[in-house]
């Protein structure tokens, strides 16, 4: 006969004469309204639950027991979330299995359970996770299945999704539910450690954050002065940091308020354009002629919007830059050149024409008069 035959039988003899079992193999909750199954029991003993724990085997926990070795149990918890990859937004499948009855494999999880258990699991950071139980959170023993590597096991099923990007922690844990004497020993409940789950960031998410960190370290390239009324090109170079396929960007250049004004306007660009080389990656270039009207410091700001999208969801981040630049009036021209000491001197030629003119005009005179005062005297 085998262990869980042999398990069983003793189960049905010890329920048939206490009464909880009642035409359903199933073995009634504590909690559930059974006369015969109580709610809670003084703990015996005092100090740390698994002090005087017998070495534990790979028996099955009884249902009905006179000792903490006969109510507990060793089993192997297996984890695994489908699909593996955990990304922000998209809901996957997490299951957590108990295996039990055979002996355990050297590094695996090792825990304790009892005839029923129950599981729990939620993010260590409530915002981080939305999870939703897909299966009861209590379960039997003798709801076992059989294991395909033997002995017999008991899943849970959640429905996990991440809300938030990062190294995410979720914390599963397995309560047994102790009997002793007919008694439930509350403080065995939590006998076992949290089992900590390590989540790996989105990888949309992970590419976003890498292309926004390489747009932060860039260098608005100006030139140290700009004149008024010349046209002065700037270029700027986002790298994609080869996540062209799941991550575009967006990128303006803007004159600060307050600053000395200047028109811009873009003058080309071009998109996903690998580098040469090995090591190529893609990249949005962005060309703008910036004219300055006024002389003075002129501000620049670079605002690069890098995007991508995970199950449906937008994901944007905005990065700022900012350089500044002197603004000086326009040299002159060679007309001024020559049109400047020309009308430096402008007005001492108008005053000695003026002189000239009026010398001139006095010398015309004297002869008409000598010969007026000849005709007199003749």
């Amino acid at each position: 006969m085998s262990v869980l035959a042999l398990c069983v039988g003793v189960v049905l003899a010890a329920c048939a004469c206490s009464g909880v079992m009642s035409g359903n193999p199933g073995i009634v909750a504590p909690g559930a309204p059974d006369p015969d199954w109580p709610d809670a029991a003084p703990a015996p003993g005092e100090g740390d639950p698994s002090e005087g724990l017998a070495e534990p085997d790979t028996d099955i926990p009884l249902l009905e027991s006179s000792s903490l070795s006969d109510a507990l149990s060793t089993a192997s918890l297996e984890t695994r979330f489908d699909p593996a990859v955990i990304t922000q937004f998209e809901t996957t499948r997490f299951t957590a299995t108990i295996v039990f009855g055979v002996p355990i494999d050297s590094g695996a999880t090792e825990i304790l359970i009892a005839w029923s258990n129950e599981a729990t699991l939620m993010g260590e950071d409530p915002e981080s996770f939305e999870v939703s139980p897909t299966s009861p959170s209590r379960q039997w023993v003798d709801n076992a299945f059989a294991h395909p590597s033997g002995g017999y096991a008991l899943s849970w099923t959640w429905d996990v999704t991440p809300l938030l990007a990062g190294d995410r922690t979720l914390n599963l844990r397995i309560r047994p539910t102790v009997v002793i004497d007919g008694e439930v020993v509350e403080e065995y409940a939590d006998i076992n450690e949290p089992v900590v789950l390590a989540v790996e960031v989105h990888p949309v998410q992970r590419d976003l954050d890498e292309v926004a960190a390489a747009a932060q370290s860039l260098e608005l390239d100006l030139p140290e002065k700009m004149t008024v009324g010349e046209e002065h090109v700037v270029t700027i170079t986002v790298p994609l940091e080869g996540h062209a396929d799941t991550i575009g960007a967006d990128v303006e250049l803007s004159r600060e308020q307050g600053s000395a004004s200047a028109s811009i306007e873009m003058a080309g660009q071009v998109e996903n354009d690998a580098t040469a080389g090995a090591e190529s990656r893609a990249a949005i270039e962005r060309t703008w002629t910036v004219t300055p009207t006024e002389s003075g410091r002129l501000d620049l700001v670079l605002m690069t919007s890098v995007r991508g999208e995970a199950a449906g969801q937008e994901l944007r981040r905005e990065v700022h830059i900012t350089a500044a630049t002197t603004v000086v009036a326009a040299p002159p021209t060679f007309w001024e050149l020559l049109q400047g000491p020309v009308v430096y001197i402008t007005p001492f030629v108008a005053l000695a024409a003026t002189i000239v003119g009026v010398w001139q005009t006095r010398r015309r005179r004297k002869p008409t008069a000598s010969k007026d005062t000849t005709e007199q005297h003749a």
